[in-house]
């Protein structure tokens, strides 16, 4: 659902169309299209190689999206995360979360079966299998800014690793988050 209108992928093209069943237009994103994604205006597309492209919504060219680590097995789900994240489910059962800004692979899990269904909701990924796996990731840090996410990992982590010990010790004065 993109606005008042719904984004279908059909094989290799993206054809948009109105609640009320009105063609609005389609586009070519090449051939094995088989899961899409929408963030914003951006449209990303997963292949059946296991290859993952990326373009604007309503125009522009659809290009591969450099992202580290991807499988070489169908993708079957998608969704968008939290700060510009890209989540992908594979036939193979792997399932993946990318920064999209530098193609990073931040998370990655194995499961059993192909990963069909994706959630992003209440600042956690649901994600499950059609062979009945599935898990939960708390996304909360990745909601969180960069002070905030320093404050947490100073309180429930007040050491530092110093000669092969843990050390405790404040977190330090100089740092931009301290306030």
């Amino acid at each position: 659902l993109a606005g008042d209108a719904l984004v279908l992928l059909d094989g290799q093209k993206v054809v948009n169309v109105t609640l009320g069943g009105k063609h609005q237009g389609a586009r070519e994103v090449g051939t094995g299209g088989s899961a899409l994604a929408i963030m914003g205006d951006k449209l990303f597309v997963g292949y059946a190689n296991g290859s993952l492209s990326q373009g604007g919504l309503a125009s522009g060219e659809i290009v591969a999206a450099s992202l580290e680590h991807t499988p070489s097995s169908p993708v079957v789900a998608m969704a968008t995360g939290p700060r510009g994240t890209l989540i992908a489910g594979y036939a193979n059962g792997e399932l993946g979360m990318w920064q999209l800004k530098n193609g990073k692979r931040l998370d990655h899990a194995r499961l059993h079966g192909p990963v069909v269904h994706l959630l992003v909701k209440d600042q956690k990924l649901y994600a499950a299998t059609e062979l009945g796996d599935h898990l939960v990731r708390d996304l909360s840090p990745l909601y969180k800014d960069r002070c905030a996410l320093m404050d947490d990992v100073w309180k429930r982590v007040p050491v530092v690793w110093s000669s092969g010990a843990a050390v405790k010790q404040a977190p330090p004065t100089d740092h931009p988050c301290i306030r």
